[in-house]
């Protein structure tokens, strides 16, 4: 079963879809997102430490039938962790070169899949409008939906960005790296659980790494649900999603250190974020036109650039 934190897709669209009527059938609830934090919640108390770190702990493992959460063997391929039925129980591995974080959100993510399996410790899928054999990118985007909110549970989270005196309709990206350490999870699972699932907002985060010879590179970037659908068309791909994709000096607003910026970005931020042909995509951004600008909100901390645009 796959996971994929690098991209972390929002929960799939509630309306006119088979798989996800019948699943809030099966649970008794109209909203999937409500009932994941509910449920993400009382898990995590399971495991909740006084740092606001949720520990994967036994008693918290063991609530949803998995005797063990263990690093495999060398070699593991695929996904980055795996849920395995064992004996009407199960048992989650992962590549034991995970970076910390990453592997917490990966065996989150494991975790998740429990929830759309038929009782018994089998494979069996939940409901028959699942895909199966293979990953089912609805039931993916449910386990990464529960990842956050077990990992970053909305009351711990909600406390926490209260003491660090935040608004509601704040921009204040600077907490970004902040809650990824304090929740000891991935900067884009925070991200989303922050601007997306909490508040809702339809914009792209992108983070970046300052180069010394000038410019950028992207580290990762989190895409609003309409953004992370059409991206994944067959031959299509979106630039500024691309790791490692270099970002030329004159597209960086002039920010000083942990200076909150607010205005208009160059026009290729929002070009960036446009599905494309996956051989107009691959042209350098240097190469290609700016225009007119597109709003959007920067802030620079510790040698990154956190951006959010408005697509």
């Amino acid at each position: 079963m796959n996971e994929s934190w690098r991209n972390v897709t929002d929960l799939p669209r509630e309306a006119r879809d088979p798989l996800l009527d019948a699943l809030r059938a099966r649970l008794g609830t109209r909203d999937l997102g409500e009932w994941l934090d509910s449920e993400g919640e009382r898990l995590a108390a399971l495991g909740v430490q006084t740092s606001g770190r949720i520990e994967l702990t036994s008693q918290l493992l063991g609530s949803r039938g998995i005797n063990a959460a263990r690093g495999a063997r060398a070699g593991m391929i695929g996904p980055s962790a795996q849920l395995l039925p064992k004996g009407g129980s199960y048992e989650i591995v992962y590549r034991a070169a995970l970076p910390p974080a990453v592997r917490r959100f990966a065996i989150a993510h494991e975790i998740g899949h429990t929830y759309w399996l038929a009782p018994g410790g089998g494979a069996r899928p939940l409901s028959p409008y699942q895909l199966s054999p293979g990953p089912d990118v609805t039931i993916e985007g449910l386990c990464n939906r529960f990842a956050g909110a077990l990992l970053l549970p909305r009351g711990s989270l909600s406390a926490w960005l209260r003491s660090m005196r935040w608004s509601e309709n704040s921009m204040r990206l600077d907490v970004i790296p902040t809650a990824a350490r304090i929740f000891d999870v991935p900067e884009q699972a925070a991200a989303k659980r922050i601007f997306f699932e909490r508040q809702r907002l339809e914009i792209a985060i992108v983070c970046l790494r300052l180069i010394p010879s000038g410019g950028a590179s992207v580290l990762w970037a989190v895409l609003p649900p309409s953004l992370s659908r059409t991206g994944n068309l067959r031959s299509f791909s979106i630039p500024l999603r691309a790791y490692g994709r270099r970002i030329p000096p004159n597209m960086i607003p002039d920010v000083g250190d942990g200076t909150p910026w607010s205005g208009l970005l160059d026009s290729r931020w929002r070009d960036g974020l446009r599905p494309q042909p996956r051989v107009v995509a691959r042209v350098p951004l240097k190469r290609r036109v700016s225009s007119e600008g597109t709003p959007g909100h920067v802030v620079v901390t510790c040698g990154r650039v956190y951006l959010a645009i408005l697509p």
